[in-house]
């Protein structure tokens, strides 16, 4: 549900840009914080697994 919701907006943004009156391209902001987030939470938790180990 988390991907779609994220990958959703991409898909839809040439319409909703027409409605609203912006430019479409503006979508990519979105994208780019989602994924630098991504990138940043793979760097910590891959860390944090290595400390605490795989505890259940």
């Amino acid at each position: 549900m988390a991907s779609m919701a994220l990958m959703i907006l991409p898909a839809v943004a040439p319409a909703m840009a027409r409605d609203y009156g912006v430019d479409a391209s503006l979508i990519g902001y979105q994208i780019s914080v989602v994924g630098a987030g991504l990138l940043t939470a793979l760097l910590l938790v891959g860390k944090l697994s290595r400390k605490l180990g795989a505890r259940v």
